[in-house]
C-alpha cells in the first residue's frame, strides 16, 4: 500500500467531491479514483458510497478514516524526529521524478550533488502526476520534472521553493529512414501519419495535445500506441511505427542512431528541468539543495510557481 493512497482517502472524506478532492491533490479525477479504488482492494472493502451525492462514506469507510487520520499523523510525527534538528542522524534523501529523468539524467546530477557530503539517495519514479503528489503530500524531500510555460506545475511558494537545473525540449521524432511511403509526416486527409501519443491525463500528454493544437498547419493522425512514458513512445518511434514526441534529453547515444527529429516549425515545445524542496527540509537535504542551486546555475532559488 502507499501511503499517498491515506492521503487521497482523507481528503476525499473531508471534501465530499471526487473532483475537488483530485484538484486538491492535484492528480487528475481519473488518476484519483483508480487510487481509491486500489485502497479499497488493498483493505477488501468498500469505503465510499458513490451512489449519492455528496460522496458518503461508508461505516467501514467511517471507521478507516479515523485510522488513517491517526496513521498519518504518526507518520509525520516520526519522521520530524528522525529527520530533524540533528545533523548526520538522517543522511538519506527521497527524489520523486518521473521515469524519463530518473532514466536519462538523475545519476549524473546525482553524481555531483552528493559528491564528498556523505548523503545517500532513495528515488520513487511515477508519472508526472504520481510525483507531485507524493511530494505535497510530504513523503519525498525533493520533486523533480519537466515544467513547460504552456502548463506550469503550480506549488504553493509558502511551503516550496524551486530551481531551474536545464533547459530541455520537446520534440517530435520517427525512426531514421522512415517516410511511412509518404512525403508528408504530418499525414493527409486521406493518408494519416500514425501517432505514438501520450495518455490524455499524462502531463506530456497534455503538452502534446497542445502543441498539435496550436501547430500553424492541420497534423493528420490516427493513434497507434498510448502510453504514460516516454521510453516507450521512444521504442516505438525506432521500431518504425510512426511519429511520436519525446523529451530531447533521452534522445542521446545509440537513439540517435535509430530516431531523428521531424524539424518543422511549430511542432516543438520548449520544457524546462525544474527541481523543487520544502521550505523546512532536514539537515541532508539542505545540503543537497545547496548543492543544486550552486551546480547549476547562480543565484536564490525562486518560490516555486
Amino acid at each position: 500500500m502507499d501511503t499517498a493512497w491515506l492521503e487521497d482517502f482523507v481528503t476525499l472524506a473531508e471534501t465530499g467531491n471526487f473532483t475537488r478532492a483530485a484538484a486538491r491533490r492535484n492528480v487528475s479525477q481519473a488518476a484519483f479514483s483508480r487510487r481509491i479504488r486500489q485502497l479499497e482492494d488493498w483493505l477488501g472493502t468498500r469505503l465510499v458510497d458513490r451512489g449519492v451525492v455528496p460522496v458518503a462514506l461508508t461505516a467501514e469507510g467511517q471507521l478507516f478514516q479515523r485510522e488513517a487520520s491517526e496513521t498519518l499523523s504518526r507518520l509525520s510525527e516520526t519522521r520530524n524526529r528522525l529527520g530533524g534538528p540533528f545533523p548526520g542522524r538522517d543522511t538519506k534523501v527521497t527524489i520523486a521524478l518521473p521515469h524519463a529523468l530518473a532514466a536519462a539524467r538523475f545519476t549524473g546530477w546525482w553524481a555531483g550533488w552528493s559528491r564528498e557530503t556523505g548523503v545517500s539517495a532513495a528515488t520513487r519514479i511515477a508519472n508526472v502526476n504520481e510525483v507531485i503528489s507524493r511530494f505535497i503530500s510530504g513523503s519525498v524531500d525533493f520533486l523533480i520534472c519537466h515544467r513547460a510555460e504552456q502548463l506550469p506545475v503550480l506549488l504553493d511558494p509558502q511551503l516550496f521553493v524551486s530551481h531551474t537545473i536545464e533547459q530541455d525540449r520537446l520534440i517530435p521524432c520517427v525512426a531514421r529512414g522512415y517516410a511511412g511511403g509518404r512525403e508528408n509526416p504530418t499525414g493527409t486527409p486521406d493518408d494519416p501519419v500514425p501517432l505514438l501519443m501520450y495518455s490524455k491525463d499524462a502531463y506530456f500528454g497534455r503538452l502534446v495535445e497542445a502543441i498539435i493544437e496550436q501547430a500553424p498547419f492541420r497534423v493528420y493522425g490516427v493513434r497507434r500506441i498510448e502510453s504514460e512514458m516516454a521510453q516507450v513512445i521512444r521504442s516505438g518511434i525506432a521500431a518504425g511505427l510512426g511519429m511520436g514526441w519525446i523529451p530531447q534529453c533521452i534522445l542521446k547515444g545509440r537513439w540517435n542512431e535509430r530516431v531523428r527529429p521531424v524539424t518543422i516549425e511549430g511542432l516543438s515545445m520548449d520544457l524546462s528541468i525544474v527541481a523543487f524542496a520544502h521550505r523546512k527540509r532536514k539537515a541532508a537535504a539542505d545540503v543537497i539543495w545547496q548543492r543544486i542551486c550552486a551546480e547549476n546555475g547562480a543565484g536564490t532559488p525562486s518560490a516555486a510557481r
